[in-house]
């Protein structure tokens, strides 16, 4: 048990720790953390999670349905939860593509919520939903009232509440990206490139990433 909970730690400090020289904003930073904890919804013993995760999509398509409002937040739900049922553990999305991929589908969602939220709710209590309800459907269920009232109360007393797409997409690929080179400090590494190269790459290639994600940091500050 130690072990799993240093990586529960571990899976919660270091999204923060690679996000917040970027964004210092507690609702970015709670996505970096979504970000790098759904990674691993490719694992079986997370199915409950998934199988909440599509019950809530199907969910929304219906009652957006019925509303007559626009359904893709349900739709990218349903997808999300597709995706990664059909996916082998530290597969297609522990890699680049998967990545990228997911980070694209969860900006969907984000956007697409804050556009339904936004005509009848504040921008504030807007992105604290959506942070809320991220978390409770993609987060280990020890961690979750914690994550629910850390990221309420930062969003609300401590940061100042915008929105920008372009910071969502990296904030959720920053986090995702933090899991995955957690996974290459394990024995079997990770296949970065899959499924176009399916060669597993560790500790050595941390020297690139690490590179590439200060040589970010520079051009981001510019």
């Amino acid at each position: 048990m130690p072990s799993y909970k240093n990586h529960l730690v571990f899976s919660l400090l270091i999204p923060i720790l690679v996000t917040v020289p970027f964004f210092p904003n507690v609702f970015y930073l709670s996505l970096a953390v979504i970000g790098a904890s759904i990674v691993d919804l490719d694992h079986p013993l997370r199915n409950s999670n998934l199988l909440l995760l599509a019950l809530f999509g199907i969910i929304l398509v219906l009652l957006l349905h019925i509303l007559q409002m626009p359904v893709l937040i349900g739709l990218v739900l349903i997808l999300l939860s597709l995706i990664f049922f059909i996916s082998t553990h530290r597969g297609l999305m522990h890699s680049i593509l998967g990545v990228t991929l997911t980070a694209a589908l969860l900006t969907m969602f984000t956007y697409g919520s804050l556009e339904l939220l936004i005509n009848s709710v504040p921008i504030t209590p807007s992105l604290a939903i959506i942070s809320i309800f991220l978390g409770v459907m993609i987060l280990n269920k020890k961690i979750v009232p914690f994550y629910v009232v850390l990221t309420f109360l930062g969003i609300f007393l401590i940061s100042y509440a915008f929105f920008n797409v372009y910071y969502v997409f990296f904030a959720f690929f920053l986090g995702l990206m933090s899991h995955i080179i957690l996974d290459m400090f394990t024995g079997r590494g990770v296949a970065l490139f899959s499924p176009l190269y399916s060669k597993r790459f560790g500790k050595k290639m941390l020297i690139l990433l690490i590179s590439l994600w200060m040589f970010s940091l520079i051009l981001f500050h510019l």
